[in-house]
Order: structure tokens, then C-alpha cells, then sequence
């Protein structure tokens, strides 16, 4: 008659007939099941078979057994007769995903025979335990036959699971094996122990069990601003539809949150999702637990647990994320950039900078003496040395006070002797990501050592370095006699003043924040008895240069521009804000600047001149007052697009 005697079966021959074969007719047996399981309806695989040799799960035998489960069978196996010991139960039994299966006696008592867990790897084994003591079974022909052991145990779990599939056919091979080992008799010392398993196995149980089962499926818990975010996936796994299955979020034996899913059909997923904002920071164990629905008898899957640190540090929020700004010329504009701390800690900004451009032009030679009354800083070939400024000199929105002098016609404010043979690069195009906050007045390979020297000349409101009579080094040795020189002013403006070029080389000459954004180049080869002026453009300035947000809290930075000294076109620049926030310690919020005259200027001039009032940035023929000549000359440049 069988457990299951509606059960069809296929038989796979793998051993002899004393019970003896080979493992590879072992795994070829396996592999047929697998790829045959669905032309055949099969389902579950019974094995009452296996040899000595207690596993961690990661043999060819054991891993085959789970690539079965893996493909959708139930898979049972005998945990083998090797006696009351432990760490006895051979392979396959000792795979990860199977169904390991223990003897018993009618009493329920373990036999003596019955392997016993644990694996090489630590699990619990067997699964569960079912009668395999004398029990009687057909023998081939028409006979029965009395045997023991737990080869007799297997088939009678896999015939419960076979009745289990035969009333909910949904059911994964896990959730069979779990159901299985969840409604289990517990035997032996209370909990699953390495005699019994989870104990004897109980067939009422495990098919009354899938009437009503609501399972967690999975958790998912993140962090964001101090929020915790948590989403659980609840699944109907039983054979009847449900309404009103409560959810709640718990930390400990708290309820933090709750909801209800209304009504979840047979075999549905429902996602649902918490938030909560812990007091303070810590490492919090946060569980989502299923509320059993009538009749649901399986608790062991309604309730999952995880972890979460939550560390309050200081988070930036930066708003808007870029500016673009569309201004006449001669005007100005004032908006505000708002700085938030969503986080608990002060957030300290460090720094608040314009990262401008530069304009560079040729201006009149005025050459400044630098030799006489400076200072010989004794630079030799491929040297470098370290210098006081007389004042602060900004540089791309950060305030210096000493410079790194070298002598190959260079200098940095934050690089110094890794760079010393810095020239074997030089000519590339700035801006470069790299030769950070750097000045080339004339960069190349030029030897003070052979003859000459660089000298330092300081002035309360400029500075300037002279490299004066100095050779260029070529294959072999140095000649020539070159001098230039540059001169920094306390406004932040910067000349180059070059007396005598000789050789023309592949030289470097500009200026570079060394960002790869931000930098000027000249690209032309200078020539004697010439100057070049840098000078940072100014039409965009901030209001606060440092500061702090509390938890929590914001400020708002003024942010204003001048368009007073630009010509008609497109500009560029960046606000850069760093702070202790650690994951954005550094922010880059782009500022675009468009100066052109509009048709709506030019009616705004003409209501002026009708007014007879006055206004200097309409006034473009600059006779005094507001004309519809000033009007004509805006529409005339509004159409064109250029600079009246």
C-alpha cells in the first residue's frame, strides 16, 4: 500500500543486486532524474543508499544531490546504519539540502543502528527520523519481506512528501523540507539534536500545516540621513487565501510600526515598508514578525531579524546643485546657495571658495629689478626650496603664505620635491590633473647651477622671483643665458616679464589648479622683451568662506554677480565646499554665466529715456542720460549676439 499509494514511480537502477555499485552509477543516476524529471513527472527523489565517510556537504555525490534540489526535486536520503556514534552519517547524507532521514523504532525511539550527525562542517543531521525498524515491504514478486535500517526509513519521508505535493503542488523543495522538519515530533533532549534531528516525522501535521502559512521571505534594511528604511517581502505559502495578515517592525519586544496587508491570495507576495528614526546612534537589532492567521501552524518562517548601525554623522545637502545665470552686462545678481545638515552631528565647512578662470593678455614690458637688494636662493640644476610670502596670496580661492621655488621656472603652493624632475613632462596642454596650484612662467629644464641664479625680491604688496642669467640644459651640458621673471601682487594678479629668451624649447607657460578643470595657458612661445598679464576674473563672489550647520539645520550663503568688468559672452565658474561630511568632504557646484543684452532690455531703456530717469548699465554710448539711441544699440546687439 505505501504512504503515498497514488504515487507513480521510476525506478533508476544504480547498484547490483547484493546493494553495491559504483558512485559514477551514483551520479549518473542523479543526472538522469535532472534532466528527465520532466518527462517523467518526477518530483522527488528517494535514495536509500550511501557509503562511509562523514562530509562537509562538498563532495561529487553530495553537490549532485543538491543540484537536484536546485532544480526543482525533493530529494531524501538515508542517513546510513553505522551505529550510535557521532559524526557517522556518510555521504550523501551529508549534503546541504537534502532531506537526511534517521530510523526509529514504532516507539519512536532511535534505533541503535541509525547514523547519527553531526557533519564535518558542523550541521545537525539527520533532518528528521521515521520508522525503520521491521518494517514490512514488497519484495520482488508477489512477496513482502520484514527489513530495518533507515534505507526503510527514506521511503516513508518521501512518501509524505509526496502527499504534501499531491495537496499544494506550489511547494519548493525547501519549503517541503522545512515543513517537514517544523512539524516534526521532537524526541530525544528538547530542540533538533544529532540523534532525532528535528525529530520523528509527523504526516498530519506537515499537510494540515499548508493550509495557512504567511512566511517572510526577505528583509531589506537601509539607512539614509538618520532614517531607517525597511521593506519585507510576505508570501502566501499556503493553500488558502488570507485577509488581514498584520505585520509589525519590532526592536526587541517593542512595537515600532505596523501594518496590514487587507487580503493576499494563495501563493501571492506582498512587499510592505517601514521607516523609523532611532533617538540616538547605535547598532540596533530590528526584527519583522507575521502575526499567525487562524489556523496557521508553522511559526518557525513569520519572524526575520537583522542588524543595522546607525552612526549620525554630519550630512550635506547642497541646493541648488548649479547655478545658470542669464545677466545684462554692467549688472548684477544676488541668490542664495542653502547648505543643510540632515545628519546629527555639526557639520563644519571648512572652506567656501570661487574657483574662477583666469584671463590672460599682453601688456606694456615693465620689467621690475629683482637682482639687486634679493635674495640668491642658490638653486641648482633640478632643485627646489621653500620661501615666505611678504602677504596672503590667493590662488584659486585659497589663501597661501609661503611658495615652493624651482629652478626649472616654476613654482607651487602645495608641490614641491616630488616634482623635481617634473620637466621630463613638461609641454603638456593646462588645465592637467596634476602640478597642483602651480605657476610656469616659463617651465622647462634650465640649469642656475652652470651660471646664474634665482633670486626672491619682496615688496609689501608684491613679490617677485627672478631667474636671471641662467643656462638651458641640452644633451650633454647647459648654455645659453635667459632671464624672467614673475611678479605676484596682493590682489591675487600675476605678470610675467620675460628680458631675454634664447633657444626656444618646448616650454610650459600658464597657470594650473591642478584639477584637470581649472588652469590658463599661453599658446604662444614667449619672446624677449615681452609681458604677460593673469589676472582672476571677478564677477563671482561668495558671502561666507567657512562656517557651521548644527544637526538638523541650515544656512543660506549669498552668492553675487558682478558683471560690471565682462564683455558680452559665456563664463565659468565652480564654488567649492568642503566639510566633515564623510562621505562628501568635498562638493563642486558648477556656476554658468551668460552676458547679453535682450530685447527686453532694450524696452527697458526706452521706458527709462521716457521716464527721463537714469541708469549707468543702459547707458551704452555713455553721453550721461538714457536714450532710445542706447535702446536701438541694446536691440542691435541682442540681435547679434555681440557687445554693442
Amino acid at each position: 500500500v505505501g504512504v503515498a499509494p497514488g504515487a507513480n514511480l521510476v525506478g533508476v537502477k544504480v547498484l547490483d543486486g547484493t546493494g553495491d555499485g559504483y558512485e559514477s552509477d551514483v551520479l549518473a543516476g542523479i543526472r538522469w532524474c535532472i534532466e528527465n524529471k520532466d518527462r517523467y513527472g518526477i518530483r522527488i527523489l528517494s535514495l536509500s543508499l550511501g557509503c562511509e565517510g562523514n562530509g562537509d556537504g562538498t563532495t561529487l555525490l553530495e553537490r549532485a544531490c543538491d543540484d537536484a534540489v536546485d532544480s526543482g526535486l525533493v530529494v531524501c536520503v538515508a542517513a546510513g546504519n553505522d551505529g550510535s556514534r557521532n559524526a557517522t552519517v556518510g555521504e550523501p547524507g551529508c549534503a546541504k539540502k537534502v532531506i537526511t532521514v534517521g530510523s526509529v523504532d514504532d516507539s519512536k525511539v532511535i534505533a541503535p543502528s541509525s547514523s547519527r550527525g553531526p557533519t564535518d562542517d558542523g550541521r545537525i543531521k539527520p533532518e528528521v527520523c521515521a520508522v525503520g525498524v521491521n518494517v514490512i515491504s514488497a519484495k520482488s514478486g508477489d512477496e513482502y519481506t520484514t527489513m530495518s535500517g533507515t534505507s526503510m526509513a527514506t521511503p516513508h519521508v518521501a512518501g509524505v512528501a509526496a502527499l504534501m505535493l499531491e495537496h499544494n503542488p506550489g511547494l519548493s523543495p525547501s519549503k517541503v523540507r522545512s515543513i517537514l522538519m517544523n512539524t516534526a515530533t521532537d524526541r530525544g533532549s528538547p530542540g533538533p539534536d544529532n540523534a532525532y534531528g528535528w525529530g520523528v516525522v509527523n504526516a498530519t501535521y506537515a499537510i494540515s500545516a499548508q493550509e495557512h502559512d504567511i512566511s517572510i521571505d526577505e528583509i531589506r534594511a537601509t539607512e539614509s540621513d538618520g532614517t531607517v528604511a525597511i521593506g519585507a517581502t510576505i508570501r502566501n505559502t499556503g493553500i488558502s487565501n488570507e485577509s488581514g495578515v498584520m505585520i509589525s517592525l519590532m526592536l526587541n519586544k517593542t512595537v515600532l510600526n505596523q501594518t496590514t496587508i487587507p487580503f493576499i491570495r494563495k501563493s501571492q507576495s506582498v512587499d510592505v515598508n517601514f521607516s523609523w528614526i532611532p533617538d540616538t546612534p547605535g547598532l540596533y537589532n530590528l526584527s519583522v514578525n507575521v502575526s499567525p492567521v487562524n489556523g496557521e501552524i508553522l511559526l518557525y518562517d513569520n519572524v526575520y531579524y537583522t542588524e543595522i548601525d546607525i552612526s549620525y554623522m554630519p550630512n550635506i545637502r547642497i541646493a541648488p546643485a548649479h547655478y545658470d545665470f542669464v545677466i545684462r552686462p554692467n549688472s548684477s545678481a544676488v541668490e542664495n546657495l542653502t547648505i543643510s545638515n540632515t545628519g546629527t552631528l555639526p557639520l563644519s565647512l571648512s572652506r567656501i571658495a570661487e574657483l574662477v578662470n583666469y584671463t590672460i593678455k599682453p601688456i606694456p614690458r615693465n620689467w621690475i629689478d629683482g637682482v639687486n637688494g634679493g635674495i640668491n636662493l642658490g638653486l641648482d640644476d633640478d632643485t627646489i626650496t621653500s620661501q615666505d610670502l611678504p602677504f596672503a596670496f590667493n590662488f584659486y580661492g585659497r589663501n597661501y603664505t609661503s611658495i615652493n621655488i624651482s629652478s626649472d621656472g616654476w613654482v607651487s603652493f602645495t608641490s614641491g620635491d616630488e616634482w623635481r624632475d617634473w620637466m621630463y613632462n613638461r609641454g603638456q596642454r593646462l588645465p592637467v590633473c596634476s602640478w597642483e596650484n602651480a605657476i610656469f612662467p616659463l617651465g622647462s629644464d634650465w640649469d642656475p647651477g652652470a651660471g646664474g641664479g634665482v633670486y626672491l625680491k619682496s615688496y609689501p604688496q608684491m613679490c617677485v622671483i627672478t631667474w636671471y642669467h641662467i643656462p638651458h640644459w641640452y644633451d650633454g651640458g647647459s648654455a645659453g643665458s635667459n632671464t624672467f621673471e614673475m611678479v605676484l601682487y596682493e590682489t591675487g594678479e600675476i605678470r610675467f616679464n620675460y628680458m631675454n629668451i634664447e633657444n626656444p624649447d618646448t616650454f610650459t607657460v600658464g597657470i594650473n589648479r591642478g584639477d584637470g578643470l581649472h588652469g590658463a595657458v599661453c599658446e604662444d612661445e614667449p619672446y624677449s622683451m615681452t609681458s604677460l598679464w593673469f589676472g582672476p576674473e571677478r564677477w563671482l563672489s561668495i558671502g561666507a568662506k567657512n562656517g557651521t550647520v548644527a544637526g538638523g539645520g541650515e544656512t543660506d550663503v549669498q552668492i553675487a554677480i558682478n558683471t560690471a568688468d565682462l564683455d558680452c559672452g559665456r563664463y565659468r565658474a565652480d564654488i567649492l565646499i568642503q566639510s566633515n561630511d564623510p562621505d562628501e568632504g568635498s562638493t563642486t557646484i558648477p556656476v554658468n554665466l551668460s552676458v547679453r543684452w535682450s530685447a527686453a532690455d532694450a524696452t527697458i531703456a526706452l521706458q527709462v529715456a521716457a521716464r527721463g530717469e537714469y541708469e549707468a548699465s543702459l547707458d551704452l554710448n555713455s553721453d550721461g542720460k538714457v536714450t532710445s539711441l542706447d535702446a536701438l544699440m541694446i536691440l542691435q546687439a541682442a540681435i547679434g549676439d555681440v557687445e554693442p
